[in-house]
């Protein structure tokens, strides 16, 4: 029974080691395994300036992922390739199949509308094949009669004139209520409005104390917020805080940067002044690429640009896991932090 125990207990304990030893092998490898990239534009002579082709390729784990880019003729291609297998054409493949199941509910809707549309037609045609119900005849010609024994005729109301308006049959003690009416209602809505602007007077002087209290408490709220702002900023810990984002910030920045950068450009023009400004630009950029871009102005043409730059670089994650950790874990950073979620508390307080 122990021997079995034990058996069970052995397999168990192998089956935890290679699974972990399967762990560490991929954060190794994560955390390891730099991410390169690289990237390259050229320009030829006789092209436009916006006929520049650009390419570039980001890899992970010996091109286990891959991911690159193109631009030619204003156009951009893109690919994603894991472990080799492209991700476009299993995405081309889904895509004829949602292609066919639009088309299949399209003919349906249509189906379902053309139906509808006969049935309407059916119906109204129906309606207008039937003849006039008994009861509509007999009105008919009940009016009609009423009309010849009293010898009037009805004037429909669309060819009705300004001369065959009906005239309403009331019009005596009625107009003279409604004038008074009038009357009274002019003389309550002046009424409300006198008493009204007498209201608002009355009311001036507590309107502008309440507005000089609220202006008096928003002048308190931004110098209490002035006061926690000089505390903050002043302090040594906010102070040291800020010294090693900086610092992380640019050992990072110089990480990324690529190792590699070189290429040749000229570019002609006839002005002097358009070509001095160019040669203004370049210089600026050579803090970055440290002169291993080569320059060569000329005056023959009208603004003609040719060349071509290529870079690479690298990564690693564990130099962002490291710069990651030491941020998280720095007294300084946690108070910064600490302060800066409860900043409204304090101002409050103060």
């Amino acid at each position: 029974m122990l021997h079995i125990l034990w058996l069970i207990l052995r397999t168990i304990l192998i089956v935890a080691g290679i699974l972990l030893g399967i762990a560490l092998l991929f954060l190794l490898l994560v955390l390891f395994c730099p991410v390169r990239y690289r990237a390259a534009a050229s320009k030829k002579r006789e092209d436009p300036i916006r006929e520049v082709r650009a390419e570039g390729s980001v890899t992970w784990l010996l091109h286990a992922l891959s991911f690159r880019f193109f631009y030619e003729h204003g156009k951009t291609r893109m690919s994603l390739k894991i472990l080799g297998i492209p991700m476009n054409r299993l995405l081309n493949r889904e895509k004829p199949e949602k292609e066919k199941k639009k088309r299949k509910n399209s003919d349906r809707h249509s189906k379902t509308e053309r139906q509808r549309k006969t049935g309407a037609e059916r119906s109204g045609s129906e309606g207008r094949k039937r003849p006039p119900a008994p009861d509509d005849v007999s009105e008919k010609t009940g009016s009609a009669a009423e009309d010849q024994q009293t010898g009037t005729k009805k004037i429909p109301e669309d060819k009705q004139g300004p001369g065959n308006k009906q005239i309403p049959e009331d019009r005596g003690p009625g107009k003279t209520e409604t004038s008074r009416n009038k009357e009274k209602s002019f003389f309550e809505r002046c009424l409300e409005r006198i008493k009204k602007t007498i209201g608002k007077i009355k009311a001036f002087p507590e309107r502008g104390k309440a507005e000089l209290l609220r202006m008096r408490s928003t002048v308190e709220e931004q110098i209490k917020k002035a006061k926690w702002w000089m505390d903050f900023v002043g302090d040594e810990r906010t102070s040291e805080a800020a010294a090693l984002l900086l610092e992380e910030g640019k050992s990072l920045i110089r990480h990324v940067f690529p190792k590699k950068i070189g290429g040749e450009l000229c570019f002609d023009s006839e002005d002097p002044s358009v070509v001095g400004s160019v040669v203004a630009l370049y210089a600026m950029t050579i803090p970055f690429h440290e002169n291993r871009i080569s320059f060569k102005p000329g005056f023959q043409c009208e603004n003609v640009l040719e060349g071509e730059i290529f870079l690479k670089g690298r990564v690693f994650l564990i130099r962002i896991a490291i710069a990651g950790i030491r941020l998280y874990f720095n007294k300084n950073i946690k108070y910064v932090m600490k302060t800066w979620r409860h900043k409204e508390d304090k101002t409050d307080e103060q």
